[in-house]
């Protein structure tokens, strides 16, 4: 249950600009990248579309953790120069 709390927190910070990534950063969420990799399982029953299916929280968390590193130079040290 923690995992859906702190997925609406997180989700909830970015909507109403909490953080210092644009408010569009909230697709990189875990309830949002599991239903998406979840979804993949419609394309088939092969080997590759089980595994995807079957690990939709950690490729989730790479996505989010990736999205989050990579958006970290241009959205907050930036900003912490700024001041």
């Amino acid at each position: 249950m923690e995992f859906v709390g702190a997925s609406v927190v997180q989700f909830i910070a970015f909507i109403k600009g909490r953080t210092p990534f644009p408010k569009w950063y909230c697709v990189f969420n875990l309830l949002i990248g599991k239903p998406v990799f979840n979804s993949v399982r419609q394309l088939g029953n092969t080997a590759l579309i089980n595994g995807i299916g079957t690990s939709n929280m950690s490729l989730g968390a790479i996505v989010m953790f990736t999205a989050l590193l990579l958006g970290w130079k241009k959205y907050v040290v930036n900003k912490e120069y700024e001041r």
